[in-house]
């Protein structure tokens, strides 16, 4: 479904039928660079969040419900007033860049079944302090994590096999990183540019 602007309103319920028809997605761009919404309550029924459907808007606070299974890429890009975010059990794909660029974005909580973190996905998040890597996922995105400053808790999961290039580069609070040793690929400056505080990363002989 897409969003009539001319509506306005800060708050807005999505309908969970449209002239009769149930709304299931939430299309591309429906909401992207409004800047009239403060919070949406996307209904039960939806399924899909689409490409880049709340990109760079003024949403501060939105509930997502359980039965969403998939997060398109930007769908939340640059949204600079959410500070925190709950992602439903439902959903197992977030797709690449999902989150850059929410710069005060502190929390979030991320759902078992994800399989991975997407390229990008928190990219530029300068103000995310801690996330728990779902026990599923198994590959961690090139920029996934990029310039966290503030990220200084993260546990990398045992089954991770692959973490991609710049993924936690400039996360300048981290006091600890440990690599499970089911990890085989490290691409290139994956960890660069780390805290001082880190005087010591152990490579398991898992890399290659």
């Amino acid at each position: 479904t897409g969003y009539d602007a001319s509506i306005g309103g800060a708050d807005v319920i999505t309908p969970s039928k449209i002239e009769g028809y149930p709304v299931t997605v939430i299309g591309e761009q429906a909401f992207c660079e409004n800047t009239d919404i403060y919070y949406v309550c996307i209904p039960n029924g939806v399924t899909s969040i689409e490409y880049k459907a709340f990109y760079d808007s003024s949403l501060a606070k939105i509930h997502i419900p359980n039965g969403v299974t998939y997060i398109g890429q930007a769908a939340f890009q640059e949204c600079r007033n959410l500070v925190t975010i709950n992602i439903p059990s439902t959903v197992t794909y977030i797709g690449p860049g999902c989150f850059g660029y929410c710069m005060n974005l502190k929390t979030i909580d991320l759902p078992e079944g994800l399989t991975e973190i997407c390229d990008a996905t928190f990219l530029y998040c300068s103000k995310l302090e801690t996330v728990d890597i779902p026990s599923t996922v198994t590959s961690i995105g090139g920029r996934a994590f990029n310039a966290c400053f503030l990220l200084s808790n993260i546990t990398i999961p045992q089954g991770v096999t692959f973490i991609g290039d710049n993924a936690f580069m400039w996360a300048r609070a981290m006091t600890e990183i440990n690599l499970p040793n089911s990890v085989t690929t490290l691409d290139d400056f994956a960890l660069a540019d780390l805290s001082d505080n880190i005087t010591e990363i152990v490579i398991p002989d898992s890399v290659t």
